[in-house]
């Protein structure tokens, strides 16, 4: 991957992550530490509330986009503008709501708030449980915290999506299992935080079995994370074509995953070594995220490149 690539994929990664993180704590002594934090101080919210008086409920399409281009990533603005290139999608406006933290995330943040810290290659060290840097102010801490943020103990989830050809006007569905379980850093399922006797020092597992397209179907991978950030991660594929198992090096997560277009850096937001990129706290801004979605309200509208019936709610995060 190229330098520049690499810098605009730092870039959009930190406004994910500031705009991602609903909760802001003031300082980090756990005395004086106030946590979770809602995003919106009581005279901004009832500026948004206001402002949702007249927004909520309205479907956002191509037509009007552009009277709230100012609340959407110059990305996701052209995509759903761009109907020739990119095809018709549309989403509707929600209230916000604050996400509140897991009785486990704000007890562990609380009780280990202060003991994490960078090391000299950028790695965390220090961190037992939960947020690492519950006061962070920089683009790095901001990236760590996303990181080791509450996924929950285990995951289990089915990964659906179309690869699309806008100029062949066809897509090929994607689909796999994917099953995670975090053996340290856990945060509300026994043993918290961390399984006894971990004596390679795991700090992730994960299992991903293809179902589609064809060609892929049940190539599975496995992979292990550790700990140490600086430790290679150590995974695994199994070949149905060959009946064989093959080891994967590290570098090979960020190769396209199934004859898919993209890696398996792209998963979670962004799920891979805080050290490949650099990052750079440039500021807050308002924006229209997808944070409560009804998945039971997602369309698939032919040949567009979006899932279409999201909805979007303001969010201003400092």
């Amino acid at each position: 991957m190229s330098t520049t690539a690499l810098k605009k994929r730092a870039t959009m990664i930190c406004f994910l992550l500031l705009m991602g993180v609903a909760v802001v704590p003031l300082c980090a002594h756990t005395d004086e530490l106030v946590y979770p934090k809602p995003a919106y101080a009581p005279d901004k919210l009832e500026q948004v509330r206001q402002w949702e008086q007249k927004w909520v409920g309205t479907k956002i399409t191509a037509e009007n986009c552009d009277q709230v281009r100012e609340f959407l990533p110059e990305s996701l603005y052209t995509l759903i503008k761009d109907t020739a290139q990119w095809g018709s999608s549309w989403f509707t406006i929600a209230a916000y709501r604050q996400i509140m933290p897991t009785p486990g995330e704000i007890a562990l943040t609380r009780q280990h708030a202060g003991f994490a810290k960078i090391g000299p290659h950028d790695e965390l060290l220090g961190w037992t449980a939960g947020i690492p840097f519950p006061d962070a102010r920089d683009g790095l801490t901001i990236a760590h915290n996303f990181k080791r943020r509450n996924n929950g103990d285990g995951i289990e989830n089915s990964n659906t999506g179309f690869i699309i050809d806008a100029r062949l006007k066809y897509a090929m569905v994607s689909r796999s299992l994917n099953r995670y379980c975090y053996w340290a850093g856990r945060y509300d399922t026994p043993p918290v935080p961390e399984f006894p006797d971990n004596r390679n020092q795991i700090w992730r597992t994960g299992l991903v079995i293809h179902a589609d397209p064809p060609e892929n179907r049940n190539m599975k991978t496995l992979e292990i994370q550790y700990k140490d950030e600086l430790a290679p991660y150590d995974a695994w594929m199994w070949m149905p074509a060959t009946r064989r198992v093959q080891r994967r090096t590290a570098s090979a997560r960020e190769d396209a995953v199934g004859g898919v277009d993209y890696c398996e850096y792209d998963s979670m937001g962004y799920d891979g070594p805080i050290q490949t990129n650099t990052y750079t706290l440039i500021g807050t801004k308002e924006y229209l995220w997808a944070r409560h979605i009804d998945t039971a309200q997602l369309i698939r509208e032919r040949d567009a490149s979006l899932w279409s019936g999201a909805q979007r709610c303001l969010l201003y995060t400092s």
